[in-house]
């Protein structure tokens, strides 16, 4: 998975030094995502939502003056985790995790679908991929009986609408919603000395706001 990651931005930067023509935008900004999952795990039904802070970082590079290419990633910091399984339900926040950490990453076209002076706004669609790792504290693992650690991997498809105000032929302010749909999942669970890999469907919906400044430049 992370070989996949660092291909894809490879080839997005390569993308951005070769183009003669068009603009790249390059993007940072804070977010707000939060996730709601339903899923099978080991037989279980499971209900989990996940509230976090993001830096995002994103890169757009229009081939013309209304179709380009865009990369959007967001580190996040979750804050706040609740679990539900089989109608047991479990709250957790940063202080219950050694490690707690996450990425996501949609990619694809972007359109831009709307111009009014210098406001625009551009559409972007294509594959999101999210990973979240995360390690509890010994005595909270003890006294919940869970897996110590684990790594959960989502794959499914985003979209997402960006309004852009330019300030001048260099800079612009953004502000942006990204919704996601995750279809499949792969979490491996580190129990002791082992792990136990589990590949299943899952229905995960995200929300991501976002504010931020970008620059322009050909």
């Amino acid at each position: 998975m992370k070989f996949f990651f660092i291909l894809i931005l490879t080839l997005f930067f390569i993308q951005l030094s070769q183009g003669q023509t068009g603009r790249t935008g390059l993007e940072l900004g804070i977010g707000f995502p939060n996730f709601f999952e339903n899923a099978e795990v080991s037989g279980e039904r499971t209900q989990t939502s996940i509230s976090s802070w993001a830096i995002s970082f994103s890169g757009v590079r229009f081939f013309s003056d209304t179709i380009g290419l865009g990369i959007y990633l967001n580190f996040m910091i979750p804050f706040n985790i609740n679990e539900t399984i089989d109608e047991r339900t479990v709250s957790y926040t940063r202080s219950d995790y050694n490690i707690l950490l996450g990425t996501d990453i949609l990619f694809g076209p972007v359109f831009i679908v709307y111009r009014n002076g210098n406001f625009l706004i551009p559409v972007s669609i294509g594959p999101h991929i999210m990973i979240i790792s995360r390690e509890y504290k010994t005595d909270v693992h003890v006294f919940l009986n869970l897996p110590i650690q684990g790594n959960f991997t989502c794959l499914g498809i985003g979209a997402n609408v960006t309004g852009e105000l330019h300030l001048n032929n260099r800079v612009y302010l953004y502000g942006r919603i990204q919704l996601t749909m995750d279809f499949y999942a792969l979490r491996i669970i580190q129990e002791g000395s082992s792990s136990v890999t589990d590949n299943s469907g899952t229905i995960n919906f995200g929300v991501n706001p976002s504010l931020g400044i970008a620059v322009r430049f050909r």
